[in-house]
């Protein structure tokens, strides 16, 4: 069974060239199924409404693309993303904790909306950026335990 897929790999397409069903379904490796749902539902235009379809490879660029883009959600400074939520949300609370992976300190928190752990990796240089936005407090070796106002420490050593 072929797994779901979200995005595609668009740079397959050839813009220059005319794709029928068939091929757009070998080339992005899709059922015929998913190839008529985006042209009756989804907004992408053959060339002319004649079947069998053909699509110019520009429009199917285009549209793959533009699918593509809507899925993304940038997030503000102050917002994390939930990846149970599917969106960006600021963490509970007015604290937060910094751990660091390497050389790249992340940010923990619990979303707002769901109580799921949330993160977001930063760089270095913008430590200092967001210990203004949030109240960060450092952390090794130590896990997340939820409460009701903050996000606070819990030590597996102490108990």
């Amino acid at each position: 069974m072929k797994k779901h897929r979200r995005t595609f790999d668009y740079r397959r397409i050839k813009a220059n060239y005319s794709y029928d069903v068939a091929e757009i379904c070998e080339t992005l490796d899709i059922t015929k199924g998913t190839a008529y749902s985006w042209i009756n539902k989804e907004g992408l235009k053959p060339i002319d409404n004649i079947s069998p379809y053909l699509l110019h490879g520009t429009e199917l660029k285009r549209f793959l693309q533009q699918r593509q883009k809507k899925r993304k959600h940038k997030c503000q400074p102050n917002e994390m993303f939930c990846l149970k939520c599917q969106r960006p949300r600021r963490p509970k609370g007015k604290t937060s904790l910094i751990t660091s992976k390497g050389n790249n300190p992340i940010i923990k928190g619990f979303c707002i909306i769901c109580n799921t752990q949330i993160n977001k990796a930063i760089s270095q240089s913008d430590l200092q950026k967001y210990k203004e936005i949030f109240n960060l407090q450092s952390v090794d070796n130590e896990h997340l335990v939820e409460c009701e106002t903050t996000a606070t420490i819990y030590n597996k050593n102490k108990g």
